[in-house]
């Protein structure tokens, strides 16, 4: 009896599936039986990722690699564990242990996560969490994030938004993180107006319209590219679409045009050509570039030097 016993060998892990299909047997396929074997499971073993691990590889035995059976392990894993940052990084722990870390995965995860959770920024921002923990804070984790969330919805400013708030809640606010973003706009878009266009329209959504927010983006902007005057022109084409005509957009764009360089006349120079690119050659545009001038330096024979030279 005793050689008996001693002598059998321990069933392999696969074999875990058999008490599994007898369960199921037993209850139809609710979450509850889940709920049950989880909480056998758990009792069995301490709450470690291995435990996870023999949970999912059941559930994947038994049913095709849909959403529906990791929402449901998602569900059970949430009911055992409070809804922390540490169930969602053990759910993405047994997922990428499962598949390769391709955006498939990600975008699986992305989909479990907001389909317990509510849209809001906490669902996004527990992601980038969860995403950052697991790879190395690189470009290439903000791309992937980038793109679950445009997969997730259409190319609108919100998903930008979005992700821009993500950014700026992991980050301190330093040029940094909208290098980052702006990197992470470049790739997904080709370099026309229009990512720049959605570029300010997030800057100046998260800031009131300070000549801050304008320096920053000449800044982001300035980085990405060598200086010319197209670039030039594309900012001045960004502000203007933003703001009506008036003035004050001119006078924001050479006061963050005279931050970035010294005074001298090479950046009014750049200027001129700027407005005299935007409008025909009227009065009106040189009246502009003269109460601009005017309004940033004292009224001394130099600015008027300056002025005639033009």
């Amino acid at each position: 009896m005793l050689t008996c016993c001693t002598s059998e060998a321990a069933p392999p892990d696969g074999e875990f599936v058999a008490p599994a299909g007898l369960l199921l047997k037993l209850f139809p396929l609710m979450e509850s039986s889940w709920h049950l074997l989880a909480s056998v499971l758990l009792k069995l073993f301490p709450l470690m990722e291995s435990s996870w691990h023999l949970l999912a590889s059941v559930l994947l035995k038994l049913f095709p690699l849909m959403e529906s059976s990791w929402h449901l392990l998602a569900s059970v894993l949430l009911k055992q564990l409070p809804l922390m940052e540490s169930s969602w990084h053990l759910l993405a722990s047994v997922l990428l242990k499962q598949l390769p870390l391709m955006e498939s995965s990600w975008h699986l995860l992305a989909s479990v996560l907001l389909k317990q959770l509510p849209l809001m920024e906490s669902s996004w921002h527990l992601l980038a969490s969860v995403l950052l923990k697991q790879l190395p804070l690189m470009e290439s984790s903000w791309h992937l994030l980038a793109s679950v969330l445009l997969k997730q919805f259409p190319l609108m400013e919100s998903s930008w938004h979005l992700l821009a708030s993500v950014l700026l809640k992991q980050f301190p606010l330093m040029e940094s993180s909208w290098h980052l973003l702006a990197s992470v706009l470049l790739k997904q878009l080709p370099l026309m107006e229009s990512s720049w266009h959605l570029l300010a329209s997030v800057l100046l959504k998260q800031f009131p319209l300070m000549e801050s927010s304008w320096h920053l983006l000449a800044s982001v902007l300035l980085k990405q590219f060598p200086l010319m005057e197209s670039l030039w022109h594309l900012l001045a084409s960004v502000l203007l679409k933003q703001l009506p005509l008036m003035e004050s957009p001119w006078h924001l764009l050479a006061s963050v045009l005279l931050k970035l360089f010294p005074l001298m006349e090479s950046p009014w120079h750049l200027l001129a050509s700027v407005l005299l690119k935007q409008f025909p050659l009227m009065e009106s545009s040189w009246h502009l570039l003269a109460s601009v001038l005017l309004k940033q330096l004292p009224l001394m024979e130099s600015s008027w030097h300056l002025l005639a030279y033009f």
